[in-house]
């Protein structure tokens, strides 16, 4: 591989061309034949280095390239999955919640509703004078969940009752 000038034969015309300054193609001068050369120029020698290169460099980079595709699919398997399974136990969870605040409601509803009946129902057999009855009865008038508010209530209503009650048998 030299820069020497080496003089090349056109196979069209016959006419002498130069091929210093060349790669590895050149055109005839006079009839503007295409020549190949095969004895390559250390310039032709050092441009296809330069490509081999550049091909080895964007090859690494499209794998690379690749590889961030992969992990990116990757990465996203698992949020197309775990953001509707996330949602999912959310709606559970409020679900659960509002279901839980539905049935403490009622259940509230429903104690209130027993205990306000109980009690009216004392009164009733105090007004009838029945006080052990109405002593049997305010000793059992208890709300449901103890250490509530609605406890508390409650048992201050029963002592009160209690005492009422009391009150009336001591007098009989």
């Amino acid at each position: 591989m030299n820069d020497k000038v080496k003089e090349v034969k056109c196979p069209n015309c016959g006419a002498s061309v130069d091929s210093s300054g060349f790669i590895d193609t050149m055109f005839c001068n006079y009839c503007g034949t295409q020549l190949l050369l095969y004895d390559q120029s250390d310039a032709a020698v050092i441009a296809k280095a330069h490509v081999r290169i550049a091909e080895l460099n964007h090859e690494q980079k499209r794998r690379e390239f690749e590889k961030r595709i992969k992990d990116d699919e990757e990465e996203s398997k698992y949020t197309k999955y775990l953001l509707p399974v996330v949602i999912l136990f959310v709606i559970a969870g409020w679900a659960f919640l509002i279901y839980i605040g539905i049935s403490n409601s009622s259940y509230e509803r429903n104690e209130q509703s027993r205990l306000e009946a109980l009690y009216q129902d004392i009164l009733v057999d105090v007004q009838n004078k029945d006080y052990e009855l109405a002593l049997t009865k305010a000793h059992n008038l208890y709300y449901g969940k103890p250490g509530t508010v609605e406890a508390k209530e409650w048992n201050q209503r029963r002592e009160e009752l209690i005492q009422l009650i009391e009150g009336f048998l001591n007098e009989s």
